[in-house]
Formats: structure tokens, C-alpha cells, sequence
């Protein structure tokens, strides 16, 4: 019978993971996964692709993921674990890198925890608004903990000590001038609290600096 190259002769491509008769010297002997039932190439440690990342991430080689199933709320409670000593509804699921939780709504589309608690207990977020965490926990989903508020104003209180909030704490400028008064100016990225004063001052040495050259 032909193969499908239309010669009997013409061998095909080994599906092998070296070449025909040629081993590495490192090589350890096994070609796939030496999990029962699981017949993938091999990768490391004795695994396939997929056994090797479920060691790596869960410790465990035959771990499998429990899919919840159930409301989206039902699912919430599930993955949240009240702490008694903060009072926060800390989300026990993964999150992402900046710390907060991640899970799917009805409609299978990825939301953050915190939100999606509060559009189920408290109501929709207006618009141009953001979700703040008054307790400082990233991963709390505690309704009450949370509230609408600005951008700016989650960017000044978060932590309580990052600069934006130091700054806007300052009255008078590194010179002693008074920011309370006037502070405001237009650049060409836009708005910006600065000192006018001192904007002024190196305005008029620039321009001495230019006009006497």
C-alpha cells in the first residue's frame, strides 16, 4: 500500500523526542509522563506539560481543580472566609498581581471580586467612579468595608502613606510658600498642584538666563 507521500519506501517523520539512535547524556530514560493513565511526552521530573505545572503550582502532580458550580453568589461565599479579628470577607481564590480577587459573573466574564460584592449587596457603581477598600485589604469583599469613590481620591487614601497622600497633606512648599492660596497651574499634560510662586521665580531666571546670552 502507497503512503500518503505516494513512495513505500519514504519513511516518516519519528515522533519521537530525539533523533533516531541519538540520546543526550543527560538523558534520563523516560520519553512520556509517568503519572498512571497518562501517555503525553515527557518534560521534567518525570512529567508531561500538564502534571509538571499542577507540581509546581499545588505541590501535588494528580491535583485537580473543583469547579463550583452555582449562582454567582454561591460561588462568592464559597471562595470567602470571614476574619474574625478585622471583620474583612477575605476572597480565598487566586488574584491577580496587584492582590485582588478574580472571579467570573453570570455571564462567564472575569470581574473582580470586590466589585462584583459590591454590585450584588450594595448596588450598580456610578459611573466614573472606582471601588475602595476602607479597611486597606485587597482581598476583603466585605460590602461594608467598601465604598464608591473617585479615582483621585483612592489614589490619596490608599495606605494613607504613599506620596500622593503626604502631598496632599503639604501647606507650604519646600521654600516656605503657602499652597493653600494659589497652587494650581495648567501644563501641557494638563492640571498639576504645584507652587505658582516658585514656578514664577524660575520662569524669570530662565528668561534673564536666555536674554543676556
Amino acid at each position: 500500500m502507497l503512503k500518503k507521500h505516494g513512495d513505500p519506501l519514504i519513511k516518516g517523520v519519528s515522533s519521537s523526542r530525539f533523533k533516531p539512535g541519538v540520546k543526550p547524556k543527560n538523558y534520563s530514560g523516560i520519553d512520556i509522563c509517568t503519572v498512571e493513565g497518562c501517555v503525553k511526552k515527557h518534560r521534567s521530573k518525570g512529567y508531561c506539560q500538564t502534571h509538571f505545572m499542577r507540581l509546581y503550582h499545588h505541590g501535588d502532580a494528580n491535583y485537580k481543580p473543583k469547579k463550583i458550580r452555582g449562582t454567582v453568589i454561591q460561588r462568592l461565599k464559597h471562595m470567602t472566609q470571614l476574619n474574625e479579628g478585622t471583620g474583612c470577607i477575605e476572597w480565598q481564590g487566586s488574584v491577580d498581581k496587584r492582590g485582588y480577587g478574580r472571579i467570573a459573573n453570570d455571564v462567564g466574564w472575569l470581574d473582580m471580586a470586590h466589585r462584583l460584592s459590591y454590585k450584588l449587596y450594595v448596588g450598580e457603581i456610578p459611573e466614573g467612579l472606582v471601588i475602595n477598600h476602607k479597611c486597606y485589604n485587597s482581598r476583603c469583599v466585605n460590602p461594608e468595608h467598601l465604598e464608591a469613590v473617585t479615582h483621585r481620591e483612592n489614589i490619596i487614601d490608599k495606605g494613607r502613606s504613599n506620596a500622593a497622600y503626604l502631598n496632599s497633606k503639604k501647606t507650604h512648599c519646600i521654600r516656605g510658600h503657602d499652597l493653600t492660596v494659589s497652587y494650581i497651574i495648567k501644563t501641557k499634560y494638563g492640571f498639576a498642584r504645584n507652587c505658582k510662586q516658585c514656578h514664577k521665580e524660575r520662569t524669570t531666571r530662565y528668561l534673564r538666563r536666555i536674554y543676556a546670552n
